[in-house]
C-alpha cells in the first residue's frame, strides 16, 4: 500500500509540475543526455565533459531510450528510485528502530512532498537518496551479520553515489565507526572495511580511467568541486545565501572573476578552488560568518535558494511539512539517546558529516534533503516509543 501511495503521489506531482521539468533543475543533465542517446558519450560541445558524475545523466538517457524525451521518462526514473528508497528506509528502520518506527518512516517518506517536488525535476536527488539508503542498509547489515558480502554491497552502494554525487565520500569514511556502533569487533571491521573498500574502487574506477585518459590527470568524481567551493567561499557568499538567491550567479557579477583562457575543465575547476582557498586565507573572520549562514540555510525551514512564480506556494508546503519533521527528529533523538543510544548514534554521525561537507561549500537546503528520510527514522521512532508509553499506562489502569 505504501509503494502505491509513493507512486501516485510522485506521479500526481510530476504531471502538476511537468511544464517545469526541463526549466529548472540542471539542465546539462539533458544535455549530456542527449549525447549519451545519440552516441556521442560524455561530450559537451564536442569536447569531453567531467563536470558532472555518470551515474545519473546514464540514466537519464536510459529513460529516454525506452520513454522518448518527454518529462514523464524523468518522472518515471525517479519514481522507481524512490520506489526502491521506501524499502530499503524501512528495512534500514526495521534494524534501527523496530518494525513499527521502519514503516511510519517509510509512509511518512510516501507522502513527504519536499521529495516529491525534487523528483519532479531534473536533479538528482532520488537516485542520491536511494544510494545512500543503500549504503547505510548493507554497512549495517554487513557488520550486524560478519558478512564481507554485504560489505562489498556497501562499498558498491558507496561507488555509484560517489558517481552521482561525490559528497557522499565523508558518510562513506564512517563505514568502521557505524560498524562498531552495531558491535562489530575489531577483526570483523577490518575484514568488511577492505572488502567495502575494494568494491568502492573496482566501481569508481571506469570513470576515473576515463578521466586520466581525456584530461591527463586523477578526477574520480567530476571537476565542478572547486568552482563549487569557490561560489560557497567568496566575498558575497554568505549575502547572496542570506537572501536566499542561487550562488550559481556570483560567476555573472560585475567584478567577478574569469578563469584563463586556454584551461581545460579540469584545470579551470582547480583555479577556482585556488581562488577559494586564497580567499579563506586572506579573510578567515568572514569565512568563519559564512560558515554559520550556510549551516543555518541548510537547516532553515525556508527554502534556500528561493525560486519564483510558485515560490509562496512551495515555501508554505516546505515549512509546513519539513518544520515538524526537522522538530519531531531533534526530539526523537535526545529521547531515543537513553533507549536506544547506538541507533541514535549512527543516524546522527551521518547527518552531522554530511552537514559539515555540505555546509563547507554551499549549503543550500535542496542539499540536505538526502538527510530528510533520516529524521523521518527519529521522529518515527518518537511517535512509536509515545504510542507504547501510551498504551502501557492504560494497561496499568486496568490492572
Amino acid at each position: 500500500m505504501i509503494i502505491v501511495v509513493l507512486v501516485v503521489f510522485r506521479l500526481l506531482v510530476a504531471y502538476h509540475l511537468h511544464s517545469t521539468f526541463f526549466s529548472t533543475g540542471d539542465q546539462s543533465y539533458d544535455d549530456i543526455a542527449e549525447q549519451l542517446v545519440h552516441g556521442h558519450g560524455f561530450t559537451m560541445n564536442g569536447h569531453p565533459y567531467v563536470a558532472n558524475p555518470p551515474v545519473y545523466p546514464l540514466l537519464v538517457a536510459a529513460s529516454f531510450e525506452v520513454l522518448g524525451h518527454h518529462w514523464y521518462a524523468i518522472a518515471v526514473l525517479q519514481t522507481l528510485a524512490d520506489c526502491v528508497s521506501v524499502l530499503l528506509l524501512f528495512a534500514l528502520g526495521q534494524r534501527l528502530m523496530g518494525f513499527a518506527a521502519g514503516l511510519l518512516a517509510a509512509a511518512a517518506f510516501a507522502v513527504y512532498p519536499y521529495l516529491a517536488s525534487q523528483s519532479a525535476q531534473l536533479m538528482d536527488t532520488s537516485v542520491f537518496v536511494c544510494s545512500l539508503l543503500a549504503f547505510l542498509y548493507f554497512s549495517l547489515r554487513a557488520a550486524q551479520e560478519r558478512s564481507t558480502r554485504w560489505g562489498a554491497a556497501a562499498g558498491v552502494a558507496a561507488g555509484v553515489g560517489f558517481l552521482i554525487r561525490p559528497t557522499i565520500a565523508i558518510v562513506a569514511l564512517l563505514f568502521p565507526l557505524l560498524a562498531a556502533l552495531v558491535g562489530a569487533d575489531r577483526r570483523a571491521i577490518a575484514r568488511l572495511t577492505a572488502a567495502a573498500a575494494v568494491a568502492g574502487i573496482v566501481a569508481i574506477a571506469p570513470w576515473t580511467v576515463r578521466n586520466a585518459v581525456d584530461f591527463h590527470t586523477f578526477v574520480p568524481g567530476a571537476a565542478k568541486a572547486g568552482i563549487n567551493f569557490w561560489k560557497g567561499n567568496s566575498p558575497y557568499a554568505a549575502e547572496y545565501i542570506a537572501e536566499g538567491k542561487s550562488v550559481d550567479l556570483l560567476p555573472e557579477r560585475p567584478g567577478a572573476p574569469h578563469a584563463p583562457r586556454g584551461l581545460n575543465a579540469v584545470q579551470e575547476d582547480a583555479w577556482w578552488r585556488d581562488r577559494a582557498f586564497a580567499w579563506i586565507r586572506a579573510h578567515p573572520g568572514a569565512w568563519a560568518h559564512g560558515l554559520e549562514i550556510k549551516l543555518i540555510a541548510f537547516w532553515s525551514w525556508d527554502l534556500n535558494p528561493r525560486t519564483g512564480g510558485d515560490a509562496g506556494t512551495k515555501q508554505v508546503f516546505y515549512t509546513a511539512t519539513y518544520g515538524p519533521l526537522l522538530l519531531l527528529g531533534l526530539i526523537g533523538a535526545a529521547v531515543g539517546w537513553g533507549m536506544r543510544r547506538r541507533s541514535v548514534l549512527v543516524i546522527m554521525s551521518v547527518v552531522v558529516a554530511f552537514t559539515a561537507v555540505n555546509v563547507l561549500t554551499v549549503g543550500y537546503t535542496r542539499l540536505r534533503a538526502p538527510l530528510d528520510p533520516l529524521l523521518m527514522l527519529l521522529a518515527a521512532g518518537l511517535v512509536v516509543d509515545l504510542a507504547g508509553l501510551r498504551v502501557r499506562a492504560r494497561r496499568m489502569e486496568t490492572t
